[in-house]
């Protein structure tokens, strides 16, 4: 039996994505440019170009939700209304009628528990501070009153709408995310590459198949594509290993201080005990 024409073998299992679909489109140029057609290698040609293309399309970053944007905006929003109630509230401090003073013993240390260093806080802990807030004005009459008199409730309700509408928000775009790519990446992937290997095996059987037509001179230009995508795995590998056994090597010792290192004497006499 005559021998196949082999391929020089890549690990495509240790290849990177990015290396796959450069020695892949390098592949497909090599046999358009020896001519896919009369090679009779058009079909898997023409299959692996399209999964390459599907699998490099996935492979790009999921763009972001259309809301997002709405999103960020009314964080904004909300960062300016805090800022406002909080610069009021330190005026409050300085009350010169007896209403106003009465008022604002109520609101001034309400609103500075809840309410200050909001700017050093996360969106996250932001809206947890304020369903706090909410939550404890709601059940307070007094202090409702005391908002009120002070002419903070209008901004307060403000607030109030503002985050509200960014929790909806937020429930939406969580609810209508974009699925995340890298399962369907995977797949693509593996398929790009099995009809990869497909393809090879169609050049090895028609070389052996199709008597009149030479193959010789696109296989060697393949072997020369996976010789280079060889070399490159081969320094990555060499590199790992150098970098473990450099690793390895320069390990701290532990001290053997007193009352740190147990030896085979402290430990017999614990056990004796």
């Amino acid at each position: 039996m005559e021998k196949m024409n082999n391929f020089s073998k890549i690990p495509l299992g240790t290849v990177k994505d990015s290396e796959f679909f450069q020695v892949g489109d390098q592949t497909l140029a090599a046999v358009e440019s020896n001519n896919a057609e009369a090679l009779k290698l058009r079909g898997v040609y023409n299959l692996l170009a399209e999964s390459l293309e599907t699998a490099r399309s996935k492979a790009e970053p999921v763009r972001k939700h259309p809301l997002s944007d709405e999103i960020t905006e009314l964080n904004h929003e909300v960062d300016a209304i805090l800022m406002a109630v909080t610069n009021i509230n330190r005026g409050h401090k300085k009350a010169v009628t007896a209403e106003l003073k009465s008022a604002a013993e109520l609101t001034v240390p309400f609103i500075e528990k809840n309410l200050s260093g909001f700017q050093s806080k996360n969106n996250l802990e932001k809206s947890e501070c304020l369903l706090n807030f909410f939550k404890e004005m709601d059940g307070n009459n007094a202090l409702i009153g005391a908002l009120e008199a002070l002419s903070l409730k209008p901004l307060l309700n403000d607030l109030r709408l503002k985050q509200n509408e960014l929790i909806a928000k937020k429930a939406l775009r969580n609810k209508e995310k974009l699925p995340s790519v890298t399962e369907t990446k995977i797949l693509q992937v593996q398929q790009a590459k099995f009809l990869f290997r497909k393809l090879l095996y169609a050049i090895e059987t028609n070389a052996l198949v199709e008597k009149d037509l030479d193959y010789k001179p696109l296989i060697d230009t393949i072997n020369n594509i996976l010789a280079e995508a060889n070399k490159v795995v081969n320094m990555r590998r060499a590199a790992q290993v150098n970098k473990e056994s450099v690793k390895n090597t320069t390990a701290p010792v532990a001290a053997n201080l007193p009352g740190t290192a147990v030896t085979s004497e402290t430990s017999t006499a614990s056990s004796a005990n």
